[in-house]
């Protein structure tokens, strides 16, 4: 090697020393970045400078050696939902022995200020003044203080966090006609089993001419087959709060029906005369959330697209009130509730779900899974989901493998045909220190066929399937966030299951929304 290099060096010698000093410069180089990206990496470990912690989050996936390297795929990292991972997770109860403090920083975007003209190129940093000063390592003057929007941030809990996460969505203009979205609400008398299922459902783009609004209200106990009540109207952009939480369908008319939010109390309220029977229905709730109990709004993003949102602002909740129909009051004194907002595009979309809080509501578990062709296509697919909190907040996220639905039975009959039903679920979930194990008997059984969209050949949710909302016994066990969580207590799910002829499926309107 030596010889070639110096025959090579006396042959031609420009040549030689040019190569030899360009190989120099690359080395340099990348001793350079590697320094500069060790000493990024080393100075987020360092409390002495801003920005500095025991633990620095970074997105999942993330290859610490990328940032170093400062490579392309380090360019515009971000942690989404960062009130809830600051709220939930890093001041909640899974983590609560072990960090003092938490800070949120925003460091070396470029920023670009016009000035009479001119454009100037700057770098901004940003931080919340009270939490930065609560980690003991903040140098910011003394004179700032926390804006409205940062004291919000800071907020763990209270009234004023609903309106965040709870608002309604507009579609882009392609998906309008393939657009749903609803306030999803169940109350349970833990007493007796009788139960109510409530879905104020906005069907289409509000903001054009063809969307529908309806109130959907379900009632039921052990053993007796559920009854629906519902009505539908036109709707426009006046029906749902954009900046807020709320809905108002049918507001001015007879058959009317609201959800207004009121110093974190979720008001139920409505009337109407039922579209099939006639019979006057009336619905005076009041929902009470548990103040840390919620998940935060996730949407998943497809191909063509698609997007499909939902948030739980409710995980744990107490119901009081009643739901009247004809002379007969249903009433619910401190009843376990639940009330989760879900919006997208939902034609052939499908969906396994299930809730159930712990009798003492200590615990409470969300379960489920999205399923459309949009999202198979994204990649995005066949991702199982369970979430465990607890009255003082989220506790974990567990991803199952598989839902499995076992002791299948003939079940109840749907467009003229019947349909086969489980009669247990169960799946099983490990995430390092985190096991999970539920069984859920399925004892009542209401099958009916999901919203039709009659500008389309299919039906609008579930692929030509028959939607099932079971109600039954879980039993619960494992170690999530460091607590043993282990009951048993009633709660609900869904799933679909395909028809046994899905022409006839497709060929039979609905008559009210599914959920």
């Amino acid at each position: 090697m030596w010889l070639l290099a110096r025959r090579s060096l006396e042959v031609r010698p420009g040549r030689t020393g040019l190569f030899l000093l360009g190989f120099a410069l690359a080395v340099c180089v990348m001793i350079a970045l590697l320094s500069v990206g060790e000493a990024i990496v080393e100075q987020a470990r360092d409390k002495d400078l801003v920005g500095g912690a025991d633990l620095v989050l970074v997105p999942q996936g993330t290859d610490v050696d990328v940032l170093k390297l400062g490579g392309v795929g380090a360019m515009f990292q971000t942690v989404p939902n960062a009130r809830f991972l600051y709220r939930q997770l890093l001041r909640g109860p899974r983590f609560a022995a072990d960090v003092a403090a938490a800070a949120p920083t925003w460091a070396g975007r470029p920023v670009f200020l016009r000035a009479r003209g001119r454009v100037i190129q700057s770098v901004a940093s940003a931080t919340v003044p009270s939490l930065e000063r609560a980690t003991g390592i903040s140098r910011l003057p003394e004179a700032w203080r926390d804006t409205e929007g940062e004291a919000r941030f800071a907020t763990l809990e209270g009234a004023e966090l609903y309106p965040e996460m709870d608002r309604w969505h507009l579609p882009a203009p392609a998906s309008g006609a393939r657009w749903a979205e609803w306030y999803y609400f169940n109350v349970l008398d833990p007493a007796s089993g009788r139960f109510a299922y409530l879905s104020f459902f906005v069907a289409g783009d509000p903001s054009g001419p063809r969307a529908l609004g309806s109130l959907s209200v379900q009632l039921g106990a052990p053993g007796a087959a559920p009854a629906r009540y519902a009505f539908a109207t036109p709707v426009d952009t006046s029906a749902i709060a954009l900046a807020g939480a709320g809905v108002w369908i049918g507001a001015g008319r007879p058959d009317h029906a609201t959800v207004e939010l009121v110093d974190g109390t979720y008001v139920l309220a409505a009337r109407f005369r039922d579209a099939a029977t006639g019979v006057p229905v009336g619905v005076q709730l009041a929902i009470v959330p548990a103040p840390r109990a919620y998940y935060p709004p996730i949407t998943l993003m497809g191909a063509d697209g698609f997007a499909s949102g939902y948030v739980v602002p409710a995980v744990i909740a107490r119901a009081d009130g009643a739901i009247t129909v004809g002379a007969t009051r249903h009433a619910f004194t401190g009843a376990h509730a639940y009330h989760d907002h879900n919006w997208g595009v939902w034609k052939s979309v499908r969906w396994d779900w299930g809730q159930v809080q712990s009798p003492d509501q200590a615990f409470a578990l969300v379960y489920g899974a999205i399923h459309a062709p949009e999202l198979t296509q994204a990649g995005r697919g066949e991702r199982y989901f369970a979430i465990v909190t607890g009255r003082d907040g989220f506790l974990g996220f567990l991803s199952p493998p598989a839902i499995e639905y076992a002791a299948w039975r003939a079940g109840p009959r749907v467009a003229g045909e019947t349909v086969r039903v489980p009669g247990e679920i169960r799946f099983a979930a490990q995430s390092e220190d985190d096991s999970l194990s539920v069984r859920f008997t399925v004892e009542d059984v209401t099958a009916s066929l999901p919203l039709a969209d009659p500008r389309a050949e299919a039906p609008r949710l579930g692929q030509g399937r028959a939607f099932l909302q079971m109600r039954g016994r879980y039993e619960v066990s494992g170690r999530v966030g460091g607590r043993a969580v282990r009951f048993e207590a009633p709660g609900a799910a869904e799933t679909f299951v395909p028809l046994p002829s899905a022409t006839s499926a497709a060929a039979v309107p609905p008559r009210h929304p599914a959920r």
